[in-house]
């Protein structure tokens, strides 16, 4: 008995399959279990393939800012097809999309950790292709004077500004902006700037510190 079937299917396992015996539809039905084999060599498949877009291995990511992730896998094989992609986070699933090459998910990190961004992709021939990111906790930077909305003078004001590292690094640098040109830099953790504010209106103040790992920037 020759039968055709487009399941993909190995070696050894067993196929049940519904003959009619005599071409008759109202006849009795009966199940014949085969037994599946082949010769001629070994089927290989390639595994698919997965890139991941909003965020890129060791980038540092700021507290409580969504980062948009899209997971977008392809299969080699001919004949292929991606039946899952998902994404994860420290081993927690984001997403998980079924009969589908993409994947996407809004990941808001709220703790100051190194975290572990994780794409797979299967297909239909078992084949599954994972890729990690890792990415680490800027640092911490604080103005601590002057604070927000603050009414300052055009006399002598000092701004104090510090920085705190959350990948286990030391800050090797930090810099000091008012209305987006650098006034200040240094090669320590911490700014006590004295200056003088030549024009009237409202000032825009941040601060960036730097570690091995990249440049954080105060809020």
């Amino acid at each position: 008995i020759l039968v055709n079937t487009n399941m993909a299917v190995t070696a050894g396992s067993d196929l049940f399959v519904q003959l009619n015996a005599d071409g008759n539809q109202n006849s009795s039905w009966f199940y014949m279990p085969i037994t599946i084999s082949y010769t001629g060599g070994t089927n290989t498949y390639s595994s698919p393939s997965i890139q991941v877009a909003g965020i890129t291995n060791g980038q540092l990511f700021l507290l409580n800012h969504g980062y948009s992730l899209i997971a977008t896998a392809t299969d080699p094989n001919s004949g292929g097809q991606i039946l899952q992609t998902s994404l994860q986070v420290d081993g927690t699933t984001l997403n998980a999309v079924y009969n589908s090459g993409s994947c996407s998910a809004i990941w808001t990190p709220t703790t100051t950790a190194t975290h572990v961004i994780t794409a797979t992709a299967c297909d239909n021939y078992g084949q599954s292709t994972t890729t990690n990111i890792t990415v680490y906790p800027a640092p911490t930077v604080t103005i601590s004077n002057p604070t927000s909305g603050s009414i300052l003078d055009t006399a002598s004001n000092t701004f104090t500004i510090s920085a705190s590292d959350n990948a286990g690094e030391t800050i090797t640098g930090m810099s000091m902006y008012v209305n987006g040109s650098q006034v200040y830099t240094t090669a320590n953790s911490s700014i006590s700037f004295t200056t003088n504010l030549t024009m009237t209106g409202g000032y825009t103040i941040y601060a960036t510190a730097s570690d091995a790992k990249g440049t954080g920037y105060s809020s």
